[in-house]
């Protein structure tokens, strides 16, 4: 609600395309082209601020400098990168209710905030309309296609079983990995890594795994597209692509982890009423992914459930509302105290 909230923006890289623009028109003033951290500093104290708010802090050195210093009387972060700061100058984590296991609190340095539902104003992603065969992306008609979209520092070694373990079962299947956009080193230890793991189970890891390149929008699309499954990664869920997955009614096989950073899949999936592919173990997860990939009529049900039920994670404007009456509170506690 801009009559009640004045919106500051403060960007800290020098990269700029259409989400930049965008942004400007968003923000009352929207700071930009600022590489001195002393001036940058600077003019942010000097805007007055009630509230600062980090979108993440961790992936970015900068943000974590600024992120240091007391700028404004109130400050928070979300969950960009799904960690607490650690840090005594940030006093709020905003969150999401869905994603928050019960115990969610002790996780955090900061007070947690769980807003409502998933905590973000999705939209639905820009519509390219695709209809192409899994032959003419160089794949069998009756192969099994499980998209692993992840980047690859998610996969954990102890869950390298699980895909030879639906490998075993399912046997006509094959499992696309998207190459490290950062080079080749680490693409090759987790290859390594999976032809140990199905070596180990008596398979050949090359008869299983696909190894993408680093996929533009397009292509990332296409193969979303003639995938059959979508596996989310265990410990470290996805959010980005699951949403991606589940635009295009992937069925998506996911566990919920203990903290909040393995929950986000299993709360887009909760929001839509589609806990059919919920898991409550590893076992668990393996037998669901295993199903659909054996069961043409359960993956369609999975698929036309989706399709009729996405649409409540998109527009959601309550979780605007409660963010904003967060917002209202905090400030008028700090004027009191």
């Amino acid at each position: 609600n801009k009559d009640r909230f004045r919106l500051y923006g403060y960007y800290t890289n020098n990269i700029k395309d259409d989400a930049t623009n965008i942004a400007k028109g968003i923000f009352y003033k929207f700071v930009e082209d600022v590489y001195s951290f002393d001036e940058l500093c600077r003019i942010i104290k000097d805007d007055g601020l009630h509230v600062l708010i980090y979108p993440e802090i961790g992936m970015d050195p900068l943000t974590l400098k600024l992120a240091s210093l007391r700028l404004a009387p109130i400050q928070c972060v979300s969950w960009g990168h799904p960690e607490t700061s650690g840090l005594e100058t940030i006093d709020y984590f905003l969150s999401s209710e869905l994603m928050e296991p019960d115990d969610g609190e002790r996780n955090y340095t900061e007070k947690l905030i769980r807003l409502r539902n998933l905590s973000v104003y999705f939209y639905p992603l820009d519509n390219i309309k695709i209809d192409l065969r899994k032959e003419s992306m160089g794949f069998k008609s009756d192969e099994i296609l499980y998209l692993c979209s992840q980047s690859l520092f998610k996969y954990l070694p102890q869950y390298d079983c699980v895909f030879v373990r639906i490998a075993q079962e399912v046997k006509n299947c094959k499992f696309l990995f998207i190459s490290s956009s950062k080079g080749s080193f680490l693409t090759n230890r987790f290859r390594k890594r999976l032809s140990t793991a199905f070596e180990k189970g008596g398979l050949i890891a090359d008869d299983y795994v696909v190894f993408l390149p680093f996929l533009d929008e397009l292509n990332f699309k296409k193969f979303n597209k003639i995938s059959d499954v979508f596996l989310d990664s265990i410990g470290w869920s996805g959010c980005n692509t699951t949403l991606e997955a589940i635009e295009c009614n992937l069925p998506v096989v996911t566990m919920p982890g203990k903290f909040m950073r393995g929950r986000h899949s299993y709360a887009i999936l909760k929001f839509m009423g589609v806990d059919d592919t919920i898991a409550e173990s590893l076992e668990d997860y393996i037998k669901i992914a295993v199903e659909l990939g054996k069961d043409r009529e359960f993956r369609d049900n999975i698929s036309k459930k989706i399709e009729l039920n996405k649409d409540k994670i998109y527009f959601d404007i309550g979780c605007v509302k409660s963010l904003e009456d967060f917002l209202l509170k905090v400030v008028k506690d700090k004027r009191v105290t």
